[in-house]
C-alpha cells in the first residue's frame, strides 16, 4: 500500500490525473532538452564516486596521455536497463573521449570479450559466451593494451544478465555476481601489461 501510495502522490503532484495525455510536439521539445542534458551531466557528475587513487593516478593528464586504450564489453555500449526505453542520443564512454580528447590524443578500442549472445533483455533464451570462446578477443585487446600509455576497462555486466525472469526457460538474472565471459583472464593479462 506504502509503495503504491508514494507512486500514486507523484503522479497527483505531476498533474497526470487532471491531464492524463502527453502533447507530443512538448514531449519532443522536452526531451533530450538542452536544460535537461545539463541536469542529467550535474546528477552524473556528482554522484561518481571515486573508491580508491593510492597513486594518484586519476585525474588522468591529458597533456601527457597521448594514447588511451578503451577495452572491455562496456567500453562501447550504454546499458539503461530494460524499464528506461531509449533517449533520442545515447553516448558511450568510448564516443564521449572520443568526441571529447579525440583531437588531442589517440584513442583505442577493444571489445576484449563478448558477454552473452544477445545485448537485450527480452529474448527467451539467453547464452553465455565462456572465456575460451573468447580467446581471440582478449588477444586482440591485448594487442591494442600494448600500444597504449594508459588503459581503462570496462566490465560488469550487461542487460541480458541482469533481467526479470518470465518463464521457467527465460530464466533471469545470473545466480552471482562473478564476472563471466573471460573478464578475469582480461584483466589479468592486461594488469600484466603494467599500463
Amino acid at each position: 500500500d506504502q509503495a503504491v501510495s508514494n507512486v500514486l502522490f507523484n503522479k497527483f503532484r505531476l498533474g497526470l490525473f487532471e491531464h492524463p495525455y502527453v502533447d507530443p510536439d512538448r514531449a519532443e521539445r522536452v526531451n533530450g532538452s538542452d536544460e535537461h542534458r545539463r541536469i542529467a551531466y550535474r546528477a552524473a557528475a556528482e554522484a561518481m564516486v571515486l573508491l580508491k587513487n593510492d597513486d594518484q593516478l586519476l585525474p588522468l593528464d591529458k597533456e601527457q596521455v597521448k594514447r588511451i586504450a578503451l577495452i572491455g564489453p562496456n567500453a562501447d555500449r550504454c546499458i539503461l536497463g530494460g524499464y528506461s526505453g531509449m533517449p533520442k542520443d545515447t553516448i558511450t564512454p568510448l564516443r564521449a573521449l572520443r568526441e571529447r580528447y579525440g583531437d588531442r590524443m589517440e584513442i583505442l578500442y577493444a571489445e576484449g570479450c563478448r558477454l552473452t549472445d544477445h545485448n537485450s533483455p527480452f529474448p527467451y533464451t539467453i547464452r553465455p559466451f565462456t572465456a575460451s570462446e573468447n580467446a581471440l578477443k582478449i588477444q586482440q585487446a591485448i594487442e591494442v593494451a600494448e600500444q597504449a600509455d594508459v588503459v581503462v576497462l570496462f566490465l560488469g555486466g550487461n542487460e541480458a544478465m541482469s533481467r526479470e525472469a518470465y518463464d521457467w526457460n527465460a530464466l533471469g538474472d545470473l545466480a552471482s555476481f562473478d564476472l563471466i565471459a573471460g573478464q578475469r583472464e582480461l584483466i589479468r593479462a592486461i594488469a600484466a601489461l603494467d599500463k
